[in-house]
């Protein structure tokens, strides 16, 4: 995958990472694709892992129940949720700096050339953006699926 490099075990344990590469930072090649005022409030705001654990169908990992477990699947394994080696459509991706804390969540929308992402950016509207648009929120990406049961 272009502007993506595998770290092998970067969580430890034989849990792989992809480095974003620095060059391939986007500045531009976000939309807004659904507006804010389309989501729920739950008392603070609906956010981008409640967005995105709500589109593979798995709410339990939101803030409302469960946040500090969400950011705990980059080191353990899940009985619904599981890490993947290569992103797939429909995927959850995960973006880091460090393994304590995820900042940001999305969905892969498509797997190609570029990898497109949709997520929803904070209290703002859910965005379709290239993997790097989210760099910000960190160098390192990670995938998970949600196990057929």
């Amino acid at each position: 995958m272009k502007n993506l490099t595998l770290i092998p075990d970067r969580l430890g344990q034989g849990r792989h990472a992809f480095k974003i590469d620095a060059l391939s930072w986007v500045l531009g090649g976000r939309k807004s694709i659904d507006a804010a005022s389309n989501y729920p409030s739950y008392g603070d705001y609906y956010d981008c892992r409640d967005w995105a654990f709500d589109n593979i169908g798995l709410p339990q990992y939101t803030w409302r129940e469960g946040r500090d477990t969400s950011n705990r699947l980059l080191m353990l394994d899940f009985p619904t949720i599981g890490l993947i080696s290569q992103p797939e459509e429909g995927s959850v991706v995960a973006y880091f700096r460090n393994t304590s804390h995820v900042p940001h969540w999305g969905v892969v929308t498509s797997v190609g050339k570029t990898i497109e992402v949709h997520s929803k950016w904070g209290a703002l509207d859910v965005f379709s953006h290239p993997l790097e648009r989210a760099k910000s929120y960190g160098d390192y990406v990670c995938f998970f699926k949600k196990k057929k049961l």
